[in-house]
């Protein structure tokens, strides 16, 4: 087989990778329809461009590298190039390797027709979708940002071009240029990533911050002795220290990941979350948490005040929660961030209750066909994955959820009752507790 051929082969992994997923989708879609009875096969671009996506992005340098091997030449004692990776062809831009940099030159349009397409799905399109409050096309484009933190989708692109700049350090002349241009994309980046702190979780943001620590260090080994023959071993010893030390990082996280996965699935850390409107049930929610604390300590609750640091992670406490109550007093429909809290709970499955005031009324049908009227700031639910759609769906669906009726007159008694539907369990009364001081 022929280099040609052999490159030619190479770069359309790519291509058919996407076919394989293409026809994946299809069948799964074939049996899903099967599986209903009703024989139709509805095709789910969205999820198919997530697939297609998170391939192309997670193979993004090895696909890019690999397309640009045609321009990666080693210069030999005489003086003359070969390509690096087939070492049989002359870099001379004739013959084979005048065929394979055109091969080259058409294949690298892929990887950069998905970074002109990311720029512009994230820097153009995204603003104008969250106005409209279109979750639809955030879920649609996730592969993009999922792994990072509501508000700082924009450092995708920025990710993506740090990418494309280390596949193309390759393509300098000299190894010092080459350090230098490394350098200097290592350095902007472990930068950004301090300053703005992108990722979802803070272990992925400390994890990605020592790992290019790592790099830089063996980066800048690598340029002090290259060329001390003497201290080579040294060198490699010490580079080896630090690979081995990003090797571990990594494995440690991902161990981390799935213990506390496994952690999660198997007991949540809250049982109670409290929903509540600070201006008109926040000392009531104070006072409900001390109350179910003193029932057990089993009764993990709670507070955004009390246990949130970081406003993007507010709904996955909702998700970590066994019961999620809802403080429904007047008012409380029109805050995004309570609606945004109860949508989660909708849409995962957890049990929901909802402490009703007398003067609550639930929303409308007029109050839900006008959302971005009724609540103001309702789009920026969209980059946490919820539509308009499901913030109407979900107030319909408020009226079926169990419901606890506020008592008219709030004291320890009507509390203790209130934390006994919340737990299911019954505690003493006040007056029993001083009966049995009397009897004592």
């Amino acid at each position: 087989m022929s280099p040609v051929t052999k490159y030619a082969l190479r770069t359309s992994a790519a291509p058919l990778a996407a076919c394989v997923a293409l026809i994946v989708h299809f069948v799964t879609i074939t049996i899903n329809g099967k599986a209903r009875g009703d024989g139709r096969c509805d095709l789910d671009m969205s999820r198919l461009l997530r697939t297609v996506g998170s391939l192309f992005k997670g193979f993004f340098i090895a696909i890019f590298t690999a397309m640009l091997a045609p321009f990666q030449c080693n210069e030999h004692p005489n003086g003359r190039f070969t390509v690096q990776e087939y070492d049989s062809v002359f870099c001379s831009g004739q013959g084979e390797h005048l065929q394979m940099s055109v091969v080259g030159g058409v294949a690298s349009l892929m990887p950069i027709s998905f970074l002109a397409m990311s720029v512009w799905v994230t820097w153009v399109e995204l603003p104008r979708r969250l106005l409209r409050a279109d979750a639809a096309y955030f879920r649609a484009c996730a592969f993009l940002w999922s792994r990072f933190r509501p508000g700082a989708e924009l450092y995708s692109v920025l990710y993506l071009t740090r990418n494309a700049l280390i596949a193309l350090v390759p393509l300098l002349p000299s190894m010092s240029a080459q350090i230098v241009a490394m350098n200097m994309i290592l350095y902007s980046s472990v930068v950004v990533v301090s300053l703005i702190q992108p990722w979802r979780f803070i272990a992925g943001n400390a994890l990605d911050v020592m790992l290019h620590v790592g790099l830089l260090v063996v980066l800048d080994m690598a340029s002090t002795f290259a060329g001390a023959e003497a201290d080579s071993g040294t060198s490699v010893v010490m580079c080896l220290f630090f690979l081995l030390l990003m090797g571990l990082g990594v494995v440690g996280a991902m161990a981390y990941g799935v213990i506390l996965h496994v952690a999660r699935g198997r007991r949540k850390p809250w049982h109670f979350f409290l929903s509540h409107q600070k201006s008109t049930s926040g000392s009531l929610a104070r006072l409900l948490k001390i109350q179910l604390l003193k029932r057990s300590s089993r009764f993990t609750t709670f507070m955004d005040t009390d246990n949130l640091r970081d406003l993007t992670e507010l709904f996955g406490f909702v998700r970590d929660t066994h019961t999620f109550v809802f403080l429904a007093s007047p008012g409380i429909e029109r805050r995004k961030w309570c609606v945004g809290e109860i949508v989660t709970a909708k849409l995962h499955d957890i049990r929901t209750i909802m402490l009703r005031w007398p003067a609550f009324q639930e929303p409308d049908e007029r109050f839900r066909e006008n959302l971005t009227f009724a609540i103001p700031g309702i789009e920026i639910l969209a980059s946490y994955g919820m539509s308009l759609l499901d913030v109407s769906e979900t107030l319909k669906w408020l009226h079926t959820v169990e419901t606890i009726p506020m008592p008219p007159t709030l004291n320890l008694e009507t509390m203790g009752r209130i934390c006994d539907s919340l737990t299911r369990t019954v505690a003493p009364r006040v007056e029993d507790r001083y009966r049995v001081k009397d009897l004592g």
